[in-house]
């Protein structure tokens, strides 16, 4: 039923914006009622949300089952100490504003076998905590072992 309402008010606000005078400001910044209320809403929804309604809990975690697979110890300690690296940290406190220090905790990881891509290759889905406190942010990460591609140019000489 929701989204029957999101379609109607969309084409309501095609309509008008198509009706409108574009020469005054009010014009520009009207917006239906429904679509404010929904972007309030959406503005104030977190994680705890979207897992209470996904995942039936509202602790990040990966669940388990045919595409993901549990992490042997020495896994999850790689994991860890890779999101902890130099060179990994970089790329992941620039998101969001995060600061260069924020601490990294891998709170669930698992082994992922997503497709024919991934045979035979390393492939781990992993959720990490960036940050202190409640200014911390939850990430979603794909980590996917690297190869080089095909034969090297010099091997056809």
């Amino acid at each position: 039923m929701t989204t029957a309402w999101i379609l109607e008010e969309l084409v309501a606000g095609y309509q008008s914006g198509l009706l409108s005078n574009f020469e005054t400001e009010s014009d520009k910044s009207h917006r239906p009622k429904s679509i404010q209320r929904l972007l309030a809403q959406s503005t104030r929804r977190r994680w705890q949300h979207l897992a209470q309604e996904r995942l039936d809990t509202v602790k990040p975690t990966i669940p388990l089952g045919k595409r993901f697979w549990t992490l042997t110890p020495a896994e999850r300690k790689a994991l860890s100490q890779m999101f902890g690296s130099d060179m990994v940290r970089p790329t992941l406190t620039s998101l969001r504003g995060r600061a260069k220090d924020d601490p990294i905790e891998l709170l669930d990881g698992a082994y992922w076998m997503k497709g024919c891509s991934s045979l035979g290759r390393l492939r781990y889905a992993a959720i990490l905590r960036i940050g202190h406190g409640k200014n911390s942010t939850l990430c979603l990460v794909d980590v996917k072992e690297g190869v080089t591609s095909g034969p090297q140019r010099d091997s056809f000489a």
